[in-house]
């Protein structure tokens, strides 16, 4: 059945409106089918909420996330933020925004799992965006990660660019500095998902929000490096055969310590990959007063161990997920938000990847308290993201890595719980 209300048809048109928005690949006639309501119906209430400038002729959502509590009367999301507080702890909470869960409490729409996370993921990103044009004025170096939450994040961006221009205008900052803050996506030779993931990629999505706030009002620190050591680079070295020589000398192949070794002393010595995170003075890395990130969990997306990730040795998975609860901005991480001892496998794995790493979030997000500054901007959907969201806020107990928390309604239920 489709959402009732006893309150104005104000209600129903922001309900179609966010429905156009959650689904725009779907035709007038599909989405009215999806959702159980006539296709005039529906074109009307669309027709009005575009009058109203709520929503756009590209089918982007204008108003703001908080709009769905002011107008529908069944949203729980401000339960859920007190929730949180006292779940975690004031003192241990990031600012904090939750995204008003999609479709709406007490329906009964036809969805399935993976269409309520991608209606999540977009809603969440629409919020990220907003929020982001709020904070612009006060940023000066801006660091961005990589996935699917930042490229429908950027995506979205786009839709409001002229919001970003009178942001940007508002600001006597002059131009902004945009740095990538992890290498490119790579996979192996044999792998299907390259062109899948390029436009997820941290260089990617630089560039694409490079030309979103205009190549005349930013510089970018574009990172080519890759992101991860390929296990099958260390696995050429740490063969443990005996070759011959044409003189009849015999060696041993590098050990996958040494290997690891020649990988990153050529990574690191690429200039641009040095000056952000490697020279002693005036790092990039030091510079930046906000990042934006998402997380990753194990069974999803870039890395996880549970799918296919590029990133580990055929003995590691079982070890890792054991070990870890999910990833930020590549760096996987305990149930208590740290990145391993020495000697195990999440350790290892980490020691394998190459950008920003969880210390340098932690000055970010202290410099940016400080400062008054955004900071460690997270954004995040599908209740699979809570035990990394958790391990985070765990973290914060001893030190703060995030400032600032962007999540969605289910995701927040479950870290209540």
């Amino acid at each position: 059945m489709p959402y009732k209300s006893t309150e104005s048809t104000e209600c129903d048109i922001a309900i179609a409106a966010y429905w156009r928005a959650a689904m725009p690949e779907l035709t007038l006639k599909e989405l009215a089918k999806k959702i159980n309501l006539n296709h005039l119906t529906l074109k009307k209430r669309l027709d009005e909420a575009t009058h109203r400038k709520w929503l756009a002729k590209d089918w982007v959502f204008k108003g703001s996330p908080g709009r769905l509590w002011e107008i529908l009367p069944e949203t729980t999301e401000k339960n859920l933020q007190q929730a949180m507080t006292i779940r975690y702890g004031e003192q241990n909470l990031p600012k904090l925004t939750v995204v008003p869960t999609w479709p709406p409490k007490g329906t009964a729409y036809s969805l399935s799992d993976q269409e309520i996370d991608v209606i999540g993921m977009r809603m969440v990103a629409h919020a990220a965006a907003k929020v982001f044009i709020e904070r612009l004025p006060d940023m000066k170096v801006l660091g961005l990660s990589y996935g699917r939450t930042l490229k429908n994040f950027v995506d979205t961006l786009e839709h409001f660019s002229t919001d970003v221009k009178n942001a940007l205008k508002n600001t006597s900052v002059g131009k902004r500095i945009i740095v990538t803050i992890c290498g490119s996506l790579s996979f192996p030779f044999d792998d299907k998902r390259h062109s899948d993931w390029l436009e997820c990629s941290a260089s990617y999505l630089t560039n694409h929000l490079a030309r979103i706030l205009g190549t005349d009002m930013c510089e970018r620190r574009f990172l080519e490096t890759p992101v991860y050591i390929p296990p099958t680079f260390l696995e050429q070295f740490s063969k443990k055969n005996v070759s011959k020589s044409k003189n009849g000398e015999s060696w041993k192949t590098l050990s996958e310590k040494d290997a690891l070794q020649i990988a990153k002393a050529f990574v690191e010595a690429i200039p641009i990959y040095h000056d952000i995170f490697i020279k002693e003075k005036e790092r990039e890395i030091e510079k930046l007063d906000t990042v934006i990130t998402s997380v990753g969990d194990l069974d999803t997306g870039f890395g996880s161990p549970r799918g296919a990730a590029p990133l580990l040795l055929k003995d590691e998975t079982a070890a890792l997920c054991d070990e870890a609860v999910g990833d930020i901005a590549g760096r996987y991480v305990t149930k208590l938000g740290e990145t391993g001892m020495p000697g195990s496998t999440i350790a290892k794995v980490n020691d394998r990847i190459f950008g920003v790493t969880l210390k340098d979030l932690e000055r970010i997000a202290k410099r940016a308290a400080d400062e008054k500054k955004p900071g460690v901007i997270i954004i995040a959907s599908s209740r699979r993201k809570a035990p990394v969201i958790s391990a985070i806020l765990n973290r914060h107990k001893v030190t703060k890595i995030v400032s600032e928390l962007i999540i969605s309604g289910d995701l927040a239920e479950e870290l209540v719980k």
